[in-house]
C-alpha cells in the first residue's frame, strides 16, 4: 500500500555477508537471490526486479513483519535498492549457493529515533533476527519441470517479472538459502505460500488519488491507476491514508461469495469486506437525509422570522419518530452518533 493491494505474495530468506552501521541504523544487505529454487517452488530470475525498482522505487516502505494496521509498522526507509549479478553478491552466499545467478541488494536505514525501528535494527545488529521477506505481485511468470536431488520431477514457476511493494525483517524464512552469520543482519526474501495447489490470484494495492478537493481511496491496476469506485473520500490525507491501512489490516476470512477470494499464496491476505463498505456508504446518505431533516426543522422552529424562505429540498418525512424525534436538537444528536458510526466504520473497515 502494498500497499494490496496488498500483497500479494511474500518471499523470505536469511542471507550472510550483510554490512551494518550501527551510528546511522543502516544496513547493506540481500533481500532476494536470483537463481536457486526455494521450498515454494520458485526461481526469482535476473530482470525481475528491474522494471519496478525503476518506477515504484519511492514508493516501496519498509515494514515489520509485513504488518501494514499502523504507519508504525513502518520502521525504515530504502536509501538504494538495485539489482546485482553474481559477482555483486556477498562472497558468503557465493560460495554456499553456487546456483545463484545474482539478486536485490538494498541499503536500509533504520528509524533509530522510534522503538519500532531501533529495536529491529537492534536484533539485526546482535543476530537475533536474520531475516528478511518481501512483498510483491508476480508480473510474469511461466512454469517448468525440473528433477530434483532425488530424481523426482517437479514444478517449478519462474519469476520473470515482479512487482515490489514493501520489504522489512522477519522471524523465520523457508527459502533454503536462509542464513545470516555475525551482529550484520542481511536476508532476501521467499514467498509465503499457503497449502492450497490452486493457480495464484494475487492482490492490488489501495492508493489515495486527489478528488474535487477530497482525498478518496480506490484499487488500483498493475500500472498504479485506480479502478472501480471510491472505498471512501476524506477531507484529509491523513484521513485517507489511515482508510487504506485499515484495508490492509482487514482479513476477511469468510463471506468470500460476491468478493474476490484472498490470494491461496498469502497466508496472511487482507481486504476489506465489500459488505461494510456498503454500510459506510448506506450511513453517510442517512446522515444526509438527517441533515436535511434538521434545515427543515430550524427552518419552522424559527417560524421565518429571519425571511429568505424555507430550504430547497423537499422536507424529508419522519412521521413515524413522533415530532419530539425531529426537533432540532434530536436531530443534532442523531447525527453525531452517525458521524461516530461511520469513523468507527472507517477505522475498522473489514
Amino acid at each position: 500500500m502494498g500497499r494490496d493491494g496488498q500483497p500479494n505474495e511474500h518471499k523470505t530468506a536469511a542471507l550472510p555477508g550483510a554490512k551494518l552501521d550501527e551510528a546511522q541504523g543502516i544496513v547493506e544487505h540481500i533481500i532476494a537471490v536470483f537463481g536457486n529454487v526455494d521450498e515454494g517452488g520458485d526461481r526469482i530470475h535476473p530482470g525481475s526486479f528491474a522494471k519496478t525498482l525503476s518506477e515504484r522505487g519511492h514508493k516501496i516502505r519498509v515494514l515489520d513483519q509485513h504488518q501494514t494496521d499502523s504507519v508504525l509498522r513502518a520502521i525504515g526507509k530504502p536509501l538504494a535498492l538495485q539489482e546485482v549479478d553474481r559477482a555483486g553478491l556477498p562472497m558468503e552466499i557465493q560460495q554456499r549457493y553456487p546456483e545463484a545467478t545474482g539478486g536485490v541488494k538494498a541499503v536500509t536505514r533504520f528509524l533509530l529515533d522510534t522503538p519500532e525501528g531501533a529495536g529491529a535494527f537492534t536484533r539485526l545488529r546482535e543476530g537475533v533476527i536474520g531475516e528478511w521477506s518481501f512483498g510483491y505481485d508476480a508480473v510474469q511468470a511461466d512454469y517448468s519441470n525440473e528433477d530434483g536431488p532425488d530424481g523426482k520431477s517437479f514444478t517449478v514457476r519462474n519469476l520473470r517479472e515482479v512487482k515490489l511493494y514493501e520489504y522489512g525483517p522477519v522471524l523465520w524464512g523457508m527459502n533454503p538459502a536462509t542464513m545470516t552469520v555475525s551482529a550484520k543482519a542481511g536476508d532476501g526474501g521467499q514467498e509465503d505460500r499457503a497449502e492450497d495447489d490452486s493457480e495464484p490470484e494475487e492482490r492490488k494495492p489501495w492508493d489515495v488519488f486527489a478528488v474535487e478537493g477530497e482525498f478518496c481511496v480506490f484499487k488500483v491496476d498493475a500500472d498504479g491507476e485506480r479502478t472501480g469506485d471510491t472505498l471512501g473520500c476524506h477531507p484529509t490525507e491523513d484521513e485517507a491514508r489511515q482508510q487504506v491501512e485499515a484495508l490492509y489490516a482487514s482479513e476477511d476470512t469468510e463471506d468470500t461469495e460476491d468478493a474476490a477470494p484472498p490470494p491461496p499464496e498469502e497466508k496472511a491476505g487482507r481486504r476489506v469486506r465489500a459488505d461494510r463498505v456498503d454500510q459506510i456508504k448506506r450511513l453517510r446518505e442517512a446522515m444526509s437525509d438527517l441533515d436535511d431533516l434538521l434545515k427543515w426543522a430550524e427552518y419552522g422552529e424559527n417560524d421565518n422570522d429571519k425571511g429568505g424562505g424555507p430550504p430547497a429540498s423537499t422536507p424529508p418525512t419522519s412521521n413515524e419518530a413522533g415530532p419530539d424525534a425531529d426537533s432540532p436538537d434530536a436531530i443534532k444528536e442523531r447525527i453525531a452518533l452517525l458521524d461516530l458510526r461511520i469513523r468507527q466504520f472507517e477505522m475498522e473497515v473489514g
